[in-house]
């Protein structure tokens, strides 16, 4: 078979243009027919019914395209003529490449390097006349280059217009080409809702708590996690079969392999990072975490020492010279009234209305009772505030300051860790960006356990990681204790979870619309709470881990809290008692001297 002439037109699909124009570019214009002329009317009606105008139309420069064809592509498109060796550079820093191929032979067409076409590339291939069927020909073209280059959009036109081709590899019978009426509607959607006979490989390794490894039934790998409930439900959707390959944690092989397409998905609880990107497809993130820096929890105050510092010492010392200034002032009026009144009665009726208690000696004038009801006005002010602040600090004696910020953290010499490869993903291979490197500790995979044990444990150690595997960590060894695992209030940096798949895969639309329809209807909440009944079950229901113990384990006002209350009444009874002893011990011996000097 010879190909007399070609026409190859690639529309990129993918590239976001400023005016909403779209870009496509005639790579490749050869002739040998003496119906030159005759064959670019054809393309030219084909290009007008399928390609939409009055865009930009970029065409590379060459003897074999008629002058008369470009002032008709012209009038419907903005044609942009470059020469050969002209390197095009779209807006938004996105480069396109136009490149044009001399085809003489079959073989060539077949040798063409493959890295040329994108598969989200548009491809119009013009054949002028063949030694085969025109059917038999356009099959050959779109199966090589499904085959070799996994192109989607292609058009194969043999001799004119009436002969027009294109291809449906998703069709419900299998691998269908298409003949196309030129009288008819335009091309129909190549990518279904739902597939027929298609399967797809996957690959992904257990990372605990996204993905468990179940073990191999009849030589089909099971996993379990969120992340395959959610690709379960994404591959049912779309009628989809899939089977699993298992890769080494954390091996460069996953990204080799996807590079090479020797599979179609790849996840494992991996985020969204820029450089995979640049080379990958990506989904839509199905999981948002976020890394976080988690940090001891604050110790609580004695409530000893709480209540010991309810009033400060200067408040205490004036309390004191108030009491004897009334004291003294109560002392001078009585005496001035009644001989009999000393400063011992005066002492004590002050410190009995201090402490809430009935008073020995009525006041017997205006003015003593003036400077009473003052006395007892203040007291019992006293008293309000700090009966207020004793019950509450009883019940809630606070924390010590925690702490803050990153900083706090350098500045109080902590132990840190991390994962030491995000120096690389995050901070540019640089591993001094915190404290200067200076106590930092490598957290990496399955380790990261034994770092959050250690933030539990000690009042020492700081830990950056994900926030997802800080709530797996709570739910599975602080079921009973959630609190005892803090972390800072600001995230460090924002995780979104993907899936990545070979670029330009044609499976890419329709997965991340099953994924949309299942964050906005709320499935993946389930889901969420799915899989945490089943972390505690797969826990066994741990009943906790040793944490460092504290006063802080009360929120309801209970007896317990009244425990040093009644301490400090046992203890004042026991001093009444022996002052009670004393005084009936001095009061005989006086009654006994007086009976003596009697006799």
């Amino acid at each position: 078979m010879k190909f007399f002439t070609y026409l190859l037109l690639i529309t990129a699909t993918d590239v976001v243009f400023t005016k909403q124009v779209a870009l496509f570019s005639i790579t490749d214009v050869l002739s040998h027919s003496s119906c030159v002329e005759n064959v670019q009317q054809s393309i030219f009606r084909v290009m007008v019914k399928y390609f939409p105008t009055k865009h930009d139309l970029i065409v590379v420069k060459s003897e074999h395209i008629l002058d008369n064809f470009l002032k008709n592509l012209n009038n419907v498109w903005v044609v942009q003529v470059i020469a050969r060796s002209r390197q095009v550079v779209l807006e938004h820093g996105t480069n396109f490449r136009s490149f044009l191929l001399i085809l003489t032979s079959e073989k060539q067409l077949l040798q063409m390097n493959k890295s040329v076409l994108k598969s989200t590339d548009r491809l119009f291939i013009v054949i002028d006349s063949s030694s085969e069927t025109q059917m038999e020909t356009a099959r050959k073209i779109l199966e090589y280059l499904w085959d070799n280059c996994n192109i989607l959009d292609v058009l194969v036109m043999v001799g004119d217009d009436k002969h027009l081709y294109t291809w449906y590899p998703f069709h419900s019978t299998g691998r269908q080409v298409m003949w196309l009426d030129p009288q008819s509607l335009p091309i129909l959607d190549k990518i279904p809702n739902k597939f027929y006979n298609t399967t797809l490989t996957v690959k992904t390794y257990e990372v605990i708590p996204g993905n468990y490894y179940v073990g191999n039934h009849s030589g089909r790998l099971i996993f379990e996690g969120p992340e395959i409930d959610i690709i379960n439900t994404v591959m049912e959707q779309l009628n989809i079969s899939y089977s699993i390959i298992a890769g080494e944690v954390h091996n460069m092989s996953a990204i080799i392999g996807l590079n090479k397409r020797e599979f179609d998905i790849f996840f494992a609880s991996i985020p969204l990072f820029a450089y995979l990107a640049s080379y990958f497809d990506t989904t839509i993130p199905y999981f948002t975490s976020a890394y976080k820096w988690y940090v001891p929890c604050p110790s609580s105050i004695s409530r000893l020492k709480r209540l010991l510092t309810i009033f400060e010492p200067s408040v205490l010392m004036l309390m004191l010279i108030l009491m004897v200034t009334v004291t003294f002032v109560m002392w001078r009026l009585g005496r001035y009234y009644n001989d009999s009144n000393n400063f011992c009665n005066s002492l004590i009726t002050a410190w009995a209305t201090s402490v809430g208690i009935s008073v020995p000696i009525q006041p017997i004038n205006h003015a003593l009772r003036m400077v009473f009801i003052f006395w007892v006005s203040y007291c019992y002010a006293l008293n309000t505030i700090f009966q207020t602040f004793f019950t509450t600090n009883l019940v809630n004696p606070g924390t010590y300051q925690k702490i803050k910020n990153s900083d706090d953290i350098c500045n109080k010499s902590f132990e840190f860790g991390y994962d030491f490869r995000l120096d690389y993903l995050l901070f540019d291979a640089n591993s001094k960006w915190m404290c200067n490197g200076v106590g930092r500790t490598d957290c990496k995979g399955n380790t990261n356990s034994d770092c959050f044990y250690r933030v539990v444990k000690n009042d020492d150690f700081a830990y950056l990681g994900a926030e997802f595997y800080g709530e797996y960590y709570v739910t599975v060894n602080l079921a009973r204790n959630a609190d005892a695992l803090c972390s800072l209030d600001d995230y460090f940096a924002t995780l979104h979870i993907v899936m990545y798949l070979t670029s330009g895969s044609h499976f890419l639309k329709p997965i991340n619309t099953i994924l949309m329809r299942i964050l906005e209807a709320g499935i993946k909440s389930k889901m969420m709470r799915v899989q945490v009944e089943k972390w505690r079950i797969r826990s066994g229901y741990n009943k906790g881990i040793d944490i460092r113990q504290d006063d802080s384990e009360f929120v309801i006002f209970t007896l317990t809290h009244l425990s040093i209350v009644f301490y400090i009444l046992f203890g004042g009874l026991v001093f009444s008692f022996v002052v009670f002893i004393l005084e009936i011990t001095t009061k005989w011996k006086r009654i006994e001297m007086r009976i003596l000097n009697v006799a």
